[in-house]
């Protein structure tokens, strides 16, 4: 009986510490500052969450590999361990781009989608990420001033999810492949994240500071959605079963230009939006939908 009470103990013991949840934090290698926002992928599963704003996340998982990525960092793959710890990662070398300095008022132009008919939102899952194209008409570079998005801010919709809690997101900006239509590298050398407390119908986002350029042959806008915030403990909630804010408002009218999606963590690959897309077959729309997102460019 003894012999049996104390494997029974043994078995429950190596139980308890296979479910036992691991906390890793995400650190820089050189200031030994935490990294909020990571994205983290769990590479057998195709299932992913993101660091809070400490640089810390936690997984039950066991024996699995592990990505970790964030914008300047070079990314980092490693087995899970097995106890709480800190994983560091590489700073990328980036170079700021030549500023150049126009005396008198600058000329701007607002370039984009948000001033079509409104047909329709576009809420999303942790991971999600949708992208939208803005070719450059100059052809020569050019200085993006504000990102301007039209969010659905409908506190019905919000109701009948039952949103009552702040989500999280980030804004992108990626050059497009030479070669094809697909969005390419980031031209961000640091994350823009927001919260749905900034979001308005039209929300307005001032990135002139970042010395932004708008490349000869255009770049990508992409929404990426993160996760909802806990009120109390503050951390990033990603296996949120509901989709979430922000929800952003697409048109079905003819844009002629490129949209895609992908998830981060499913299989990280862009996906052309198209006419066959379940949303258009739904609602019997010939075109593929577009964001309503416009730029300020000078």
């Amino acid at each position: 009986m003894r012999r049996i009470i104390i494997a029974l103990f043994f078995i429950s013991s190596t139980w308890l510490l296979k479910s036992q949840e691991v906390k890793i934090t995400i650190i820089d290698s050189l200031s030994n500052e935490p990294i909020p926002y990571a994205s983290v992928c769990f590479i057998d599963t195709k299932t992913g969450t993101y660091t809070n704003e400490n640089g810390t996340f936690s997984t039950d998982r066991s024996n699995h590999s592990i990505l970790v990525s964030h914008l300047g960092y070079r990314p980092r793959t490693f087995m899970q361990p097995t106890k709480d710890a800190t994983i560091k990662l590489q700073p990328e070398p980036y170079f700021l781009s030549e500023i150049t300095v126009t005396p008198g008022k600058r000329k701007t132009e607002e370039i984009g989608y948000i001033k079509y008919k409104s047909n329709f939102f576009i809420p999303g899952l942790s991971g999600d990420e949708l992208a939208v194209y803005f070719p450059n008409r100059h052809n020569t570079d050019k200085s993006i001033q504000e990102i301007k998005i039209r969010f659905n801010t409908s506190s019905l919709i919000k109701k009948s999810l039952e949103i009552d809690f702040l989500s999280v997101f980030k804004v992108n900006i990626y050059s497009k492949i030479e070669s094809s239509s697909e969005p390419d590298s980031s031209l961000l050398v640091k994350d823009m994240v927001f919260t749905s407390k900034i979001i308005k119908p039209v929300t307005r986002i001032d990135v002139s500071k970042y010395n932004l350029k708008l490349p000869a042959n255009g770049a990508f806008i992409s929404i990426e959605w993160v996760g909802i915030e806990s009120e109390t403990t503050k951390e990033i909630i990603t296996n949120y079963k509901n989709r979430t804010e922000p929800f952003i408002s697409t048109t079905f009218e003819n844009t002629n230009t490129l949209v895609y999606e992908r998830n981060k963590f499913s299989d990280n690959k862009w996906t052309l939006i198209d006419k066959i897309n379940k949303f258009n077959t739904l609602l019997k729309e010939d075109n593929y939908y577009t964001p309503r997102i416009s730029l300020t460019i000078y």
